[in-house]
């Protein structure tokens, strides 16, 4: 007989590929800020730097709320699958999202520091 999963096993699982995706949202977020930094030039106004900043970090956001979306749905199928509570994939989620609201908040700050705007 198979040993019983537990909810504890498969959130272990997907707590690493959530770190994982907080992780690379975070490197690709600090690339796009040194991208911006990297750029300033007498061409393009500090404003116009810090929305394009902006756009691109809105748009590497879309793409990783996507692959959470699929890593939390993939989740509560292995949970509803062994007839265990989806509760954790709820608590997975807010975790996540709070890091990633934290990580977007400063960097946000720091390029507005840096790009001299209020």
């Amino acid at each position: 007989m198979a040993e019983k999963v537990t909810v504890e096993q498969i959130k272990g699982k997907y707590a690493a590929q959530l770190t994982e995706l907080g992780n690379f949202y975070k490197s690709q977020i600090q690339s796009i800020y040194n991208e911006a930094v990297g750029a300033q030039s007498k061409e393009q106004s500090k404003r116009e730097l810090y929305e394009a900043y902006l756009k691109k970090a809105a748009a590497l956001e879309e793409e990783s709320q996507a692959k959470v979306n699929q890593a939390l749905s993939q989740m509560k199928g292995a949970l509803t699958e062994n007839n265990l509570p989806t509760d954790s994939k709820n608590e997975l989620r807010s975790a996540y999202y709070a890091e990633v609201a934290k990580a977007k908040e400063s960097f946000t700050a720091k390029a507005k520091s840096e790009f001299g705007l209020k």
